[in-house]
């Protein structure tokens, strides 16, 4: 029987049918629309949506797949408001299992879903170049990934919660490179930096920068042993120059500032009192 006009109650879906039946049941082809007015056109069983199906929401949003028993099964396509674009795979009504999701702004993810949201296995790629490959959980970088940045730069290594966390390696696209601690997005706990120029430094790290005890082993042979604040040499410290003397005592802006003594390599003293940019000021 085709043509009929009946409320009938599918699953989740409440509304007026039109379309085939089947002892006073949707059965066959037929179209559904809610009392919010979404339309559901596809095939029914026993008043049961199974088969293929084109939906039209009220707010604009469409989908086009698979139905089992008025829930999204198998294939399908989903158009948001937005123009965000998800094409993927369906069970018990969420995205499951593998999909590719189009963002309007150009970004795109294609991997694996799980009840609705980005988890396991993935691929996000931003509109600006950069990549992310790796783990997901509900939708967030978090596990073992890859970032690969447009500029050539590359972070390898743990993440929580879409940032950096934990162990890994920021590779820079001039061959310099960090490996160590990271929180936050940035290089914080323990690490080390190689620079492209030879020059190395191992020690503490906060907020991407130098801070704390460390030591930086400089291509020359010469090497600083002690504070850092904000990135620079401050505090005490000893400094060892390439023909084996060596100055301990206070530094800051980077160099040799405020009280210390100087050492012939032999351990010898030659000079004690104040320094001014490295420079010997008086006793």
């Amino acid at each position: 029987m085709t043509g009929v006009n009946i409320f009938a109650d599918v699953g989740l879906l409440s509304g007026r049918y039109y379309g085939e039946t089947k002892e006073g049941k949707p059965h066959g082809k037929g179209k559904l629309i809610t009392k919010e007015g979404d339309v559901f056109e596809g095939t029914f069983v026993n008043g049961v949506g199974e088969g293929f199906f084109k939906v039209r929401y009220a707010d604009g949003e469409t989908f086009e797949g698979y139905f089992k028993k008025n829930l999204a099964e198998g294939k399908g396509k989903y158009l948001y408001r937005n123009r965000d674009l998800y094409e993927g795979e369906y069970k018990n009504g969420k995205s499951n299992g593998f999909g590719k999701y189009y963002y309007g702004s150009g970004n795109k993810y294609e991997g694996s879903y799980f009840d609705g949201e980005k988890n396991g296995k993935g691929k996000f790629t931003f509109v600006s170049g950069d990549r992310y490959e790796g783990d997901f959980v509900n939708g967030k970088f978090e596990g073992k990934g890859e970032y690969f940045y447009h500029d050539g730069d590359k972070y390898v290594g743990d993440f929580k919660k879409g940032n950096k966390e934990g162990k890994g390696k920021y590779i820079c696209a001039d061959g310099s490179f960090y490996e160590g601690d990271f929180k936050n997005d940035k290089s914080e706990g323990y690490g080390k930096y190689f620079y492209k120029n030879g020059d190395r430094h191992e020690g503490n790290y906060k907020n991407g920068k130098k801070e704390g005890m460390g030591t930086y082993l400089y291509s020359s042979g010469a090497k600083y042993v002690g504070e850092f604040r904000n990135d620079l040499m401050k505090g005490i410290g000893k400094y060892y120059f390439a023909d084996g003397m060596y100055y301990e005592g206070e530094f800051a802006n980077d160099k040799i500032n405020g009280y210390g003594r100087l050492f012939d390599k032999k351990g010898k003293l030659l000079k004690k009192g104040v320094w001014k940019d490295g420079e010997f000021q008086h006793e």
